[in-house]
């Protein structure tokens, strides 16, 4: 912008018209009044780069001449300079332009659904805000500072005597604008605006208040309720009338048929907003008692809730922010934004739930979304925590419920260390992160956040010590009925520092007595535990709504077959969306969607097993570790290089899918949405060692299994050992090892020879453990059964021997 574009601007004090909108922000009044702001701060800018600019040391004078008719303007505007109530007020003590206008407003709706006011103060648009009278005034005294004293003299002969009188006034305005009248006078000031701003939020909140009680409805008589209650002073009457406009105003945005009322209230409540954000650059208390009070509307009568003015209220809402000039670049338009998706999604998933009684997972997910809604309303959300805690304890799920209860007690956990931070408390949500790392979800660190000792938050008599002792004490038993004895012992080492601190013995008594039942069990079963299976879901149709093309890992209980699962979901989705309509996809192939019946709902099922890499393995030893916070899952599909899906084994290829889920499993819920898909392409001798690795862990299985089962464990021996199976130990060892010199393998070939070295041992176990079951009826079986091992044993030696190899090798040579 050049000097004379800045000194055209500062000339230009206009006002177009008394009809201006305020919602949104968008007159020419405003722009011009943003111009002149933005005008004098550039001037101010520019004059101090000027003055740091060693360069000028020397050539001030004759710059600040250039600016000469800067003193001019300034005394040709002095009318317009802002002068306060006694000459100059502190900066804190005035409020911008936007702030005054808006304290008497006439609302109408205009044609366009924007809001019209009349305008009684527009007087003071002609005035320049004290930030820029300021500013403009240090430019006035620094021109004066470095302009050359011969010039400024010639330049005051000029001037008549009414000039010079004006001259003088905007000096004495520099005198009262920039003296320093001391500390306390400065600290009197700060309080003034406390108390203006004070006064300013209780009109407004009146004028409201006028409104809501000349109409009608339940609004109406809560106001009035608390209206009559506020005159009892121990009744905290100020705070909670307060909360009762802002659900006033929440109602009649949300549910009144009278498009006057709605727009009016659309209108009051982004103020009250705007309002807050000024005071502070956040309103997050109006954001939660905002999503409390429509949150009780939709729970208490919903026979009245219109989802149609609701979407149109919330549109309004988000249409004002975006086209408020005065806060375009500030975050609160954005988060006006944020709050006004939010609640309509909290509101449209609460009427869904009618919809999906019979759907377990769909009413999950919708309860899961509802609870994120609420998190930073900690009340709402525990109460949904404790909503499908209540759910899946129906449905047998009881590792998902202890989830649910231990997330509630982390979250309880983290509002306690909030207000009182003693040693034996959890330090928040973060000592949850022993048993997941799901639990950080509870973590208050949002700038949404209220601070608990504030009124009307985390209010909820479990958000006390013996709440969290309650619900840690409800979550442990159900993580030793899923028997999950470990996360049930992290439990009890929670619970045991708050009964030491209470001195209550015999809670300590019983406690370590479950905490040793925990670790019997333990001891029982071990690694003797099946603690799931996992399908992957995919979904391809509109049918399916919302889900279409997504994929997600299911978690159901142990050792459920794939069939058994896929009959279930064609059961439930042929219910609801019709038999004809439902096909099930049987092969794990990438589905083509442009193949697809448009008229048809296709679900893809296929089972899918926890993945870890070599690192992680080192780690996840037990049973436990590796069923426990997973969130990689992986399946296999064969092909080979011709298209066929199975061939020789030197031509068998495998492609490995690797998904990624959005949280670890156990969750609140047991179906989480695939957020990532890794491919990798596995060559034949891969494929070779991947197929030895789970013979080993078949065998395995079957020899922890208590009571060992004889017939599982000789059909393993017999499919293992057998030199003449197609494509059994033998044939795989002999396709890849038997005549591959030494000097030409590599660690593949070397990490196949390990995998034929533990599995010639597990066979071994095996048929001791298996002599030990038989009776004498099978003696002849099990002589036969040590034969072909001892066969076995024997071929397979020259192919694993590296001493072999390399004799072999040397004659080669």
């Amino acid at each position: 912008m050049s000097l004379l574009e800045i000194i055209q601007a500062l000339r230009n004090f206009t006002i177009n018209s008394r009809k201006t909108k305020i919602l949104p922000y968008n007159t020419s009044s405003t722009r011009n009044s943003k111009l002149r702001e933005q005008s004098v701060e550039v001037l101010r800018d520019l004059l101090a780069s000027h003055d740091s600019d060693i360069r000028y040391t020397n050539f001030r004078s004759r710059i600040s001449s250039i600016y000469l008719p800067l003193l001019s303007i300034v005394m040709d505007n002095y009318h317009r300079l802002y002068k306060g109530a006694d000459g100059w007020e502190n900066l804190t003590n005035t409020f911008d332009r936007n702030t005054e206008v808006r304290r008497s407003v006439v609302i109408k709706e205009g044609s366009d659904g924007s809001l019209e006011i009349d305008d009684e103060e527009s007087r003071y648009d002609q005035i320049l805000g004290p930030a820029s009278t300021r500013n403009l005034l240090i430019c006035f005294l620094w021109v004066l500072k470095n302009i050359d004293p011969m010039l400024i003299k010639h330049w005051w002969s000029t001037l008549s005597i009414s000039r010079l009188n004006l001259f003088l006034n905007v000096l004495d305005l520099c005198v009262a604008c920039f003296e320093y009248k001391g500390k306390r006078n400065l600290m009197n000031q700060l309080s003034g605006a406390s108390v203006a701003t004070s006064k300013n939020s209780n009109n407004m909140k009146d004028q409201l208040a006028n409104a809501i009680l000349s109409g009608v409805g339940t609004a109406k008589e809560r106001l009035q309720r608390r209206r009559q209650q506020s005159q009892d002073p121990a009744a905290g009457g100020s705070l909670r009338w307060g909360k009762t406009v802002w659900q006033a105003a929440a109602e009649y945005t949300e549910n009144s048929s009278m498009a006057d009322v709605r727009a009016w209230a659309c209108a009051s409540l982004y103020l009250l907003m705007r309002q807050n954000y000024e005071i502070g650059q956040n309103f997050a208390r109006v954001k939660v008692q905002v999503t409390v009070a429509l949150s009780s509307i939709v729970a208490g009568s919903t026979k009245s809730f219109n989802e149609h003015h609701l979407r149109r209220s919330l549109k309004t809402l988000i249409l004002y922010a975006e086209g408020d000039d005065d806060m375009y670049q500030t975050s609160f338009p954005e988060q006006v934004k944020e709050l006004a998706i939010n609640l309509h999604r909290i509101l449209l998933d609460t009427v869904k739930m009618k919809s999906f009684q019979n759907d377990h997972e769909m009413l999950m997910d919708l309860m899961y979304r509802i609870s994120k809604g609420y998190q930073t309303s900690p009340d709402l959300r525990l109460t949904w925590l404790q909503n499908m805690a209540k759910q899946h304890n129906e449905k047998d799920h009881y590792t998902e419920s202890a989830m649910c209860l231990t997330h509630a007690a982390a979250l309880v956990a983290e509002y306690l260390y909030m207000l009182d931070g003693s040693q034996h408390l959890p330090v928040g949500c973060v000592t949850f992160q022993k048993i997941s790392p799901n639990m950080l979800e509870e973590s208050a660190i949002s700038d949404d956040v209220i601070n608990p000792d504030e009124e009307g938050i985390a209010t909820s008599r479990l958000f006390t010590e013996s709440g969290l002792i309650g619900l840690l004490e409800q979550a442990a038993p159900m993580f030793r009925e899923s028997q999950l004895y470990e996360a049930a012992a992290e439990i009890y080492k929670l619970v045991i520092p708050l009964y030491e601190h209470r001195r209550k013995n015999h809670s300590l008594e019983s406690v370590y007595n479950k905490l040793s039942d925990c670790y019997k069990s333990l001891a029982k079963k071990g690694d003797r535990r099946f603690l799931g299976s996992y399908f992957r879901v995919g979904f391809y149709g509109f049918w399916f709504g919302d889900l279409h093309m997504k994929e997600f890992i299911y978690k159901e209980e142990a050792l459920m077959k794939l069939s058994e699962f896929s009959l279930k979901l064609e059961n439930l989705y042929s219910e609801q969306l019709g038999s004809e309509k439902v096909e099930i996809i049987k092969d794990s192939n990438e589905v083509d969607t442009s193949k697809l019946d448009g008229g048809k709902a296709y679900i893809q099922v296929t089972y899918v097993e926890p993945y870890f890499e070599d690192w992680e393995l080192k780690k996840r030893l037990t049973v436990f570790d590796k069923s426990f916070n997973i969130r990689r899952f992986s399946f296999s599909t064969p092909f080979t290089p011709g298209g066929k899906a199975h061939g020789e084994l030197h031509n068998q290829w495998m492609k490995r899918t690797v998904l990624t889920t959005e949280k670890s499993f156990p969750y609140v819920k047991r179906r989480l949405e695939v957020i990532r898909t890794d491919t990798v392409k596995l060559k034949p001798l891969e494929v070779a060692i991947l197929n030895m690795e789970s013979k080993i862990h078949e065998l395995k299985a079957v020899l922890n299994r208590t009571p060992c089962d004889s017939k599982l464990l000789q059909m393993q021996l017999q499919g293992g050992i057998a030199t003449a199976v197609n494509q059994g130990p033998f044939a795989i060892a002999k396709c890849f090892l038997e005549d591959v010199p030494l000097p030409e393998q590599g660690y593949l070939h070397h990490k196949l020879k390990v995998c034929f070295k533990e599995f010639t041992k597990r066979c071994q176990e095996a048929l001791e453990r298996n002599e030990e079951l038989i009776g004498e009826e099978q003696y002849d079986y099990q002589r036969e059964l040590v034969k072909n091992f001892k066969n076995f044993q024997s071929q397979l030696q020259p192919m694993v021997s590296t001493q072999k190899k390399m004799s072999h090798s040397k004659k080669a040579r």
